[in-house]
Order: structure tokens, then sequence, then C-alpha cells
């Protein structure tokens, strides 16, 4: 696909080759026009090359963010649980270490980082989705 530029360059082209405009009243508003489609091509240019230095930058930081939270919260991917929200259902990671250490036969309430709302989920919910937990049921 062309960009704005080169299809501001080729109507220049087809104008002067077609004779239209030839008229000095003409020509000057089309040569106005023409100017200002450069213009708004060169600044959308620049605003895709900004957007794209902002999307490499975005993901640089998301990047170290999960680090630092790896780093800081001692957390492997096989120690998380991941639950579904049933309002968003954007999922919902939590610990499974501090989930097991609680009361059995409990509701969980989680709260969903998305859209705020709260939800429980059981015990029993949770096994189902935890990998590292396939066994729970056998060890009690």
């Amino acid at each position: 696909m062309a960009t704005v530029k080169e299809r501001v360059a080729y109507l220049r082209g087809l104008m002067q080759g077609s004779g239209i405009g030839q008229n000095p009243n003409e020509q000057q508003v089309w040569n106005e026009l023409l100017g200002i489609m450069e213009q708004i091509g060169d600044q959308m240019e620049q605003l895709e090359s900004g957007h794209e230095e902002l999307g490499e930058y975005l993901d640089a930081v998301d990047e170290d963010l999960a680090e630092l939270e790896n780093d800081i919260y001692e957390l492997e991917d096989d120690e998380l649980i991941a639950v579904e929200c049933p309002h968003c259902s954007d999922l919902v990671y939590i610990d499974s270490e501090e989930i097991f250490e609680g009361d059995d036969d409990a509701d969980y309430e989680l709260i969903c980082p998305n859209c705020d709302e709260s939800f429980f989920v059981s015990e029993e919910d949770l096994l189902i989705s935890c990998p590292c937990c396939e066994d729970f049921d056998d060890e009690e």
C-alpha cells in the first residue's frame, strides 16, 4: 500500500499530466490542497515512527517489570494458578502456596485486577486449574 506522501505525489503528477488546474486561480488552490496533504503525510509518518518507538519501549518496560515481580515475589510459573474472572473472562493469577495454607473447604474471594469485581472460588475449583496439584487429593 502506498503511503500518503506517495499518493499525493501521484495525484500531483496526474493533475499536471491531465491539465487539471491550469487556470492560475485553480492552480493556486490545488497547490495549497496538495501542500496540506503532504504535510498531513509527514505528520502521519512521524506519528507512526513515534508509535513504533513507544511500543518497543513499552515491551522493554513490561519485560523488566516481569523480572522485577519474579525477583520480589520469587514466584515461578508453576507456582501460579490461573482462575478466569466470571465477569470479564480475564485470567487472575494467584500463588498456589498461599491458597493451600488456609482452611479446608473454604471459598476464596478474589478481586479481578481488570474489572475490579470480586468473585469466589472454591478449593475444588483451584485444584482443577492447578497443574502442580494434580495429586493433591491423594495426599489427604
